[in-house]
């Protein structure tokens, strides 16, 4: 078999969506065209997608607060088996997720492990009334746990026991919408393996747990806990293909954060913060999210000169802007440069992908149902040349590979 290139598509049935399960398309490398090529059908939600490193797995949140229609059961993890040569999905198993609405997947690089976050609804809010301590009661607000889960795999890749976990908890130093509590969003292992850090947009915080792979844990350090700017609400992160940087997106600020990440320590240290779009200074930090929008997902062009982050208008107010904000990244100091502004087809614009040569990048409309492609200025970094080429129902994730 000759070298392939493959897409994975994760969907969304509820939230407003009516997608099932996971798309695969086979990409032309030269023209960027997309062939579907398998639907692997009766799963929900499958809002994030993660490649094992032998490219012969794809591993799945199932972001439920109800799994297996058991009330109340929170969410689930799909480990799926991949036929390059049929460019075919097969199941392999699924599990709990010990947590509502998982949010994040991440393989480990060795492949020994997966590493799942739980967001919580945060929305749900369970009632409690309590004694006040002077002889009467009071109603105390409790919401979902926010959970960090790590499994082991098994031999054929499946999915095995739980074999560590972490609940989080706290809330944003501002009143934010949607940081009353902990949401663990991200969970990204480093390039080597050694750390694993997880952004937690409830708290504006980044924590950074060192991957204990003899024993099979995460082990956490007190001076490894970043605070981000609050009510900033760190929600992806991605790490640069060969400079000590990578790169936060925050889904209430409209902003990128790009740090240095000191691999022997696991310590990070801001670099740069610069705004996705121009914005009013004088509007309160509360109030940018459902001013300008919110970011959605972020990537690092492969050639390590570009970075790019989508941005989504508002859910809550139907305000913002609906793009992709291009920065030039300076590879020496990890300062940003916001070159150019992607303003999308239609609302949504939530996951996208970058190809491995570099020349397109992919982008799932969650509201239109489409996939378009766009050519990438190998200069500016720029996006144009906007197609449609694929038909998804609600895109929310979008993974490519080179098999």
């Amino acid at each position: 078999m000759g070298r392939k290139r493959y897409a994975f598509v994760g969907t969304w049935k509820d939230f407003g969506g009516h997608g099932e399960g996971i798309y695969v398309y086979e990409l032309d490398p030269e023209t960027g065209d997309m062939k579907e090529t398998d639907h692997l059908r009766g799963f929900r939600n499958n809002s994030i997608l993660s490649i094992s490193p032998d490219k012969r797995r794809l591993y799945a949140t199932i972001e439920d607060k109800n799994y297996q229609d058991q009330w109340g059961a929170g969410g689930g993890v799909l480990a799926l088996a991949f036929d390059a040569e049929k460019g075919k999905l097969s199941v392999l198993n699924e599990r709990s997720a010990l947590g509502a609405c998982t949010s994040y997947i991440s393989a480990d690089p060795a492949g020994q492990y997966v590493l799942i976050t739980n967001h919580g609804s945060g929305l749900d809010v369970i009632t409690r009334v309590v004694p006040d301590g002077t002889g009467g009661y009071k109603i105390v607000n409790e919401y979902d746990d926010s959970t960090l889960v790590l499994f082991r795999l098994c031999g054929d890749g499946s999915i095995g026991e739980v074999c560590d976990l972490h609940k989080h908890e706290g809330k944003g130093g501002l009143k934010v919408r949607g940081q009353m509590c902990s949401h663990l969003h991200s969970v990204n292992f480093d390039p080597s393996g050694q750390w694993v850090l997880v952004c937690d947009k409830g708290c504006d915080r980044i924590y950074v747990y060192r991957m204990n792979r003899e024993k099979g844990i995460l082990e956490p350090s007190p001076r490894t806990v970043v605070h981000t700017r609050p009510g900033t609400a760190p929600r992806h992160l991605e790490f640069h293909p060969y400079a000590p940087y990578c790169f936060v997106n925050h889904e209430t600020a409209s902003a990128v954060t790009s740090y240095y990440f000191d691999a022997g320590t696991g310590t990070l240290r801001e670099a740069d913060y610069q705004p996705m779009i121009p914005m009013d200074l004088s509007v309160k930090a509360e109030l940018i999210g459902d001013t300008y929008g919110s970011p959605a997902d972020i990537h690092v062009h492969p050639g390590g000169q570009f970075l790019y982050s989508s941005q989504r208008s508002s859910y809550h107010t139907g305000q913002g802007t609906d793009c992709i904000a291009v920065f030039r990244i300076d590879p020496e100091n990890g300062r940003l440069e916001r070159t150019s502004i992607a303003v999308m087809e239609g609302p949504c614009p939530r996951g996208f992908a970058i190809e491995p040569d570099g020349r397109f990048l992919y982008v799932g409309n969650q509201y239109l149902d489409t996939i378009c492609r766009y050519r990438i200025d190998p200069v500016t970094g720029g996006l144009t040349d906007r197609q449609t080429v694929a038909h998804a129902a609600t895109p929310t994730c979008i993974r490519i590979v080179d098999i």
